[in-house]
C-alpha cells in the first residue's frame, strides 16, 4: 500500500474540505472577519427559524473557539463521516449494496 500517496490525499481533502465549509459559513453570513447577528435576511435570502436557530448556535460557537477552530472542526468531522461512508461502501455493510461513491 502506498501510505504517500493516502497521506497526499488526507492533506488535500482537509484543505478541500475547510475551503468549502468555509464557503458555506459564507453563504449564511459569517466570516472570519464579521458577523451580523440577529438578521432575518442574508444576501437577500430569507432565513427560516431553524436556519436562523443553526446560525445563532454556529454565531456562538464561533464566538466561544474561534472561527479557524471551529471551521477545522467541521472540516475534520466530514472528513470522518465520508471515510466511514467509505469503508462501509467496501465492505459492503450499507442497505441494499448502495454505491455512494463508486
Amino acid at each position: 500500500m502506498d501510505k504517500n500517496a493516502i497521506k497526499k490525499y488526507a492533506v488535500w481533502a482537509r484543505q478541500e474540505l475547510i475551503s468549502r465549509v468555509s464557503q458555506r459559513a459564507l453563504i449564511y453570513g459569517i466570516s472570519a472577519g464579521e458577523m451580523q447577528e440577529n438578521v432575518d435576511s442574508i444576501n437577500g435570502k430569507l432565513l427560516t427559524r431553524r436556519e436562523k436557530s443553526q446560525r445563532a448556535a454556529l454565531i456562538s460557537r464561533v464566538k466561544q473557539m474561534g472561527y479557524e477552530q471551529v471551521i477545522e472542526e467541521v472540516a475534520y468531522t466530514w472528513f470522518n463521516r465520508f471515510c466511514a461512508l467509505r469503508f462501509m461502501e467496501v465492505n459492503g455493510y450499507l442497505p441494499s449494496h448502495v454505491r455512494v461513491f463508486t
